[in-house]
This record gives C-alpha cells, structure tokens and sequence, in this order.
C-alpha cells in the first residue's frame, strides 16, 4: 500500500512539472513557424497513436477494424456529425462480425492490420502535402 501512495504521487508530481514548465520557461511568443507548427500537430498525433491502433485491435477480426476505420474517416469527411459517424462505425463492427463469424478466415489477418497501418500514414501525410 505505501508504493500505491509513492506512485500516486510521483504520477501528481509529473502532471503537474509537464503543466507548469512551460509556463515558466517560455515567457516570449513562439515565432519559429516549424516549432509552432510541430506543436500545432501533437494532440492530434497523440490522439491517433493511441485510438487508431485500438480502434483496430479491439475487434474480433481486425478487417473489421479497419472497415469501421475507413467509414468513420470517410463519413467525418463528408462532414458527418460525431454521433452519426460513431453509430455508423459500431454498425459496420457488428455487421461484418456477423458476416465474418459464418464464413472464417484468418488468411487476411495480418495484411488488414498491414492495410489500416498504411491506409493512416497515407492519411497522414495526404493531410501534410496539402498544408
């Protein structure tokens, strides 16, 4: 029980110096456009480091990962309001585990996980060229 206190505390301690640093060594505005840019980008990389990944990896079959993946980007771009492209991602979950229940196969695996990998880096860099 004393080393859960120690980590809760160490845990404080690091939120705490990420928040407060900043603010005490950078006093000036940020005038380097490549720094004010690679900051612009960090929540947004950090949110789709850790959901893309699981977005893939929490289903069954990860074709169906990657399906839910490709109508959910598909539809926000279209411009589709967060419930509707949430509902219409967990439709398209249930419905090809569904399918991929009564007709198995395990052959296309590994290149579905292949394919939502290079389907996110070319979204990535697609978003990048055009900036």
């Amino acid at each position: 029980m004393p080393n859960m206190l120690l980590y809760i505390l160490v845990a404080a301690g690091v939120t705490y110096a990420v928040r407060v640093l900043p603010l005490t060594l950078l006093r000036r505005p940020i005038t380097s456009p490549f720094l004010q840019s690679f900051l612009y980008y960090v929540p947004y990389v950090t949110l789709s480091v850790m959901t893309f990944p699981a977005m893939v990896d929490a289903t069954q079959s990860p074709i169906a990962g990657v399906a839910a993946l490709a109508m959910g980007v598909f539809f926000a771009y279209r411009g589709a309001s967060l419930p509707k492209v949430a509902a219409l991602c967990c439709g398209t979950v249930l419905l090809l585990e569904l399918v991929l229940e009564h007709f198995p196969s395990r052959q296309g695996v590994h290149q579905a996980q292949e394919l939502s990998r290079a389907f996110i880096f070319y979204i990535f860099f697609r978003h990048q060229a055009h900036m």
